[in-house]
């Protein structure tokens, strides 16, 4: 709705003498405050409520009683509500209104779910169910179903569950109501994430998204961000994972909405606890908590609480860990959500495990995969099952705990969440006996090729296994097509071990056997093995799309995911494989989303190898007060109940740091990492004994450092420390030549993520990527390409795909420059695209099925191609 509706509402407020049409106005204009400003909103509806009662109107003022409950439901103030909405039930009782009661009872029942009462809430759903069926009133019915599904949902009940939901999603469907089957797309998505089915979740997340943004509804878009990152944060993506629920928290502010960022802050805590940064993770609980108190929001106050308890009870703090998850089990009883209780008794069985009180823990570990069975949600089951399995081997027998570790990996599996899959191999391989070790080998292996990783990654993953099974003293892969070694070890001293597809030799893996050897594998193993690291690196290799980077001096360099051709990327390759392979300190300037920390990794992979510790803190999203203890760890015994814990300067000895946005940090900490860079020393909070670290310091910053010396803001010898070498990323917007390339490589990452078969963009959507400023960069482009995948009807991204702000770009611009690009850009792609056919063509002996089915595409667009640059069979 435009600022010009609104302005019609209020001269026609003005004009209008007919008190019910008054009120009706007043109500209308509510609702279009009610998408961006609850405080508006809030104030038109008690217009209307106190003009209604004064007019002794009781139609318009029952009314009116309902839309101001709903606002106080949605604002998460429970109490008022459930006074309003009763009060307005009444009306509609002494009036026999139907159309009121109906109403209040549907707005009764949303109080009741969101207060954990779930039975008064089915009771009121079914009375508002009857009312609307009872007036024909079909918007009604779809409301009652979508309601009922939800309760469903809470309950645990997912099939039932699901058949409201469709039969609210039919009804919004046939009417055509685009906003309301926004509701059901959100709905049904959280049913499918329970059930499983994150690919169907995530597209129905996305469509639902699509709606609230062209109704601008700051609440609906911020549930979407949070429930899209939920998804990312189960599969372990954990980066990803919190720029949504960043994101999310920033349209609830925008709001005012309390219930939406409550949820989005609480998971944004388990995002950083899971990344292994406690005490940030600890301030979100703790604000998470007083938001849920402050609304009596109990359901989510409950997830905190267990939430709390388990932070509490990795860091050692038993007592405190106790408290919190005594709370939560009190919340998740009292509000009847068996999913979080099935999660709260798992963390208590943790918890009497740590006790040593096995019999207790025990009970509570069967309850916990005794609920989650009965509610079919498969995530949830497999980490009980999990984390039941350890239990009973360590405690009892492994012939007890197998069973229930055998399932974990099977659900894990299925839902292909690799982090935690690739975790319980390496457990149940150190379980195995000593003459199916090899075999236990081959099998953790293949979960690793499972997992379709960038090569890097990939091989990083391989090697940290061999290395951690096999007790090598080193090991490493070469991989010949990209001049790259993985790992670090003298070739001469040890087993090569060639790896080939087919005639295609592909690399050699090195193994570095202790003397003597505590493990012998036999040359069946061997060769198992070899087999099975040449499939996945034919996997991993295939998601790199563009070519390695051609400069004048070097043939090939192994920048793997970094990609462009333009001049001003290629000084930034040719600077990165001249300071590699030294230790200095480097600066890499940027602004957000050109990709610092790619880079970052790039230079430490090139320096160390991927089996050294790389890691990396974000200065500007932790706290002044937690960041020093983030870097430098805390000393046990600081303060009551406080435990030791490791800094990021001492898990990163003997690898890199990666420091982003450091002109964030305050002056006194700048001047320990200055002493860091001088001296190589540091004590932790609290702590008298100097720790030393071998550590190479990569910092990042999208500040102009030099400007902020001068204000005072940063210290001039830092930086100088700091600057010894300098990279400066340019932005997207200065290297659009590279967005094709970009745009290629997106869609084939997300094509397999997926399961897509997107084959491009239109020429309408290339031609916006140009005009588009791109204020996020590549994490923005990214971003908008991930979406268009998962929307995407057909076998290219078209206009409709896109977010809002780019399919009403303005026209194309007439800077005759940004026409060169285009047109430069063009003929370099169709003579590459023609060239990679042809090839594809020769080699396959002109079998168009195969070479269709080796390029990725359908015949039929292989045909259309073929055509396009007129490529004929030979006679």
């Amino acid at each position: 709705m435009k600022d010009g509706d609104l302005v019609n509402l209020e001269e026609k407020l003005k004009k209008e003498t007919s008190l019910p049409k008054k009120v009706e106005i007043l109500i209308e204009i509510s609702k279009r405050h009610l998408r961006s400003d609850l405080k508006l909103a809030k104030y038109f509806a008690t217009q209307a409520i106190a003009l209604a009662k004064r007019g002794k109107e009781r139609k318009s003022f029952g009314e009116a009683l309902n839309f101001y409950a709903n606002i106080l439901r949605i604002e998460g103030n429970m109490g008022e509500a459930l006074s309003f909405a009763q009060k307005a039930l009444k009306v509609g009782e002494m009036e026999n209104n139907k159309s009121i009661k109906a109403t209040a009872y549907q707005i009764l029942g949303l109080i009741h779910q969101a207060n954990g009462d779930f039975e008064k809430a089915l009771t009121c759903h079914k009375e508002a169910l009857l009312l609307y069926q009872a007036q024909n009133d079909e918007l009604g019915l779809a409301i009652a179903y979508n309601n009922l599904s939800l309760v469903h949902w809470y309950k645990g009940e997912l099939a039932e569950a699901l058949e409201y939901q469709k039969k609210s999603l039919a009804i919004k469907e046939a009417r055509g109501e685009s906003a309301a089957v926004a509701v059901s797309r959100l709905n049904m998505g959280v049913i499918y994430e329970d059930m499983g089915e994150w690919e169907s979740a995530t597209e129905c997340f996305y469509r639902a998204l699509v709606e609230k943004e062209k109704i601008k509804d700051c609440a609906g878009i911020a549930l979407c961000y949070n429930n899209i990152g939920e998804i990312y944060l189960k599969r372990g993506k954990l980066d990803k994972a919190i720029t949504l629920f960043e994101t999310a928290i920033s349209y609830s502010e925008k709001i005012g909405s309390l219930p939406r960022k409550a949820e989005a802050l609480g998971n944004l805590g388990e995002a950083n606890f899971l990344m292994g940064n406690f005490l940030r993770a600890m301030n979100l609980y703790v604000e998470a908590m007083e938001i849920c108190t402050k609304i009596n929001q109990k359901d989510e106050l409950a997830k905190t609480y267990r939430r709390m308890g388990e932070l509490l009870l990795r860091s050692q703090e038993i007592k405190e860990a106790q408290e919190f998850l005594t709370k939560a089990l009190s919340l998740a009883l009292e509000t009847g959500i068996k999913k979080e209780e099935g999660n709260v008794r798992k963390a208590l069985g943790n918890l009497y495990w740590a006790l040593g009180e096995k019999e207790t823990a025990k009970k509570y570990f069967q309850e916990s995969c005794e609920i989650f069975r009965n509610l079919g949600i498969r995530y949830e089951l497999g980490k009980a099952y999990l984390e039941y399995g350890k239990f009973l081997v360590e405690n009892y027998a492994k012939n007890i705990g197998l069973p229930y570790l055998n399932e974990a990996k099977t659900i894990f599996k299925n839902l292909e969440i690799f982090q935690e899959g690739e975790e319980l191999e390496k457990y149940l391989y150190r379980l195995e006996r000593e003459e199916n070790k090899g075999v236990a080998l081959l099998r953790s292996l293949s979960t690793i090729c499972a997992n379709p990783a960038p090569l890097t990654d990939f091989c990083r993953k391989c090697l940290s296994l061999l290395k951690e099974i096999l007790l090598l003293e080193g090991c490493a892969i070469r991989i010949d097509s990209h001049h790259l070694t993985l790992g670090t070890i003298e070739e001469a001293e040890a087993v090569a071990i060639p790896l080939s597809s087919g005639r295609e030799k592909l690399g050699i893996l090195y193994l570095k056997f202790p003397t003597p050897a505590p493990i012998s594998l036999s040359e069946t193993i061997k060769e198992a093995v070899a087999n099975i690291i040449a499939l996945g690196l034919e996997k991993a290799k295939s998601q790199a799309i563009p070519k390695p980077i051609e400069l004048e001096t070097e043939k090939e360099i192994p920048f793997e995911g970094i990609i462009g051709k333009t001049a001003k990327m290629r000084e930034v390759f040719a600077i990165i494989k001249k300071v590699a392979p030294t230790k200095v300190s480097i600066l890499i300037q940027g602004e957000s989303g050109t990709g610092k920390e790619l880079i970052a990794r790039c230079i430490h992979n090139l320096s160390f190898g991927p089996d050294k510790p790389f890691v990396a803190i974000n200065c500007a999203a932790i706290p002044e007060t937690l960041l020093e203890s983030e870097l430098f760890g805390v000393e046990k015994g600081t303060a009551t109940g406080v435990t030791e814990k490791k800094g990021k300067f001492e898990l990163a000895s003997g690898g890199t740091i990666f420091l982003d946005e450091i002109g964030d940090m305050t002056l006194s900490l700048q001047a320990k990492i200055l002493r860091v860079l001088q001296e190589k020393k540091f004590e932790k909070v609290g702590g008298r004994k100097t720790i030393e670290t071998d550590v190479r310091i990569i910092a990042a910053t999208n500040q102009d450092l030099e400007k902020n010396v001068k204000e005072g803001k940063f210290r001039e010898d830092l930086l100088y420390r700091l600057n010894v070498v300098s990279l400066s990323l340019p932005p997207l917007r200065e290297r659009k030549e590279d967005i094709p390339l970009l745009v290629d490589y997106f869609i084939k990452k997300y094509n397999n993520e997926f399961q897509k078969s997107c084959q491009g963009v239109t020429e309408e959507v290339m031609d916006k990527f140009f005009r588009y400023h791109w204020p996020g960069n590549i994490r923005e482009l990214e971003n908008v390409l991930e979406r268009a995948i998962i929307l995407a009807q057909g076998e290219v991204i078209t206009n409709s795909d896109l977010p809002p702000h780019l399919q009403f770009l303005p026209q194309e611009d007439k800077r005759p420059e940004l026409k060169a690009i285009k047109t430069k850009v063009k003929k370099e792609i169709g003579e590459s695209e023609r060239e990679i056919i042809l090839n594809t063509l020769q080699t396959n002996q002109w079998d168009i099925t195969k070479s269709a089915q080796k390029l990725g595409i359908s015949r039929r667009h292989l045909y259309r191609l073929m055509a396009k640059y007129g490529l004929k069979r030979p006679p």
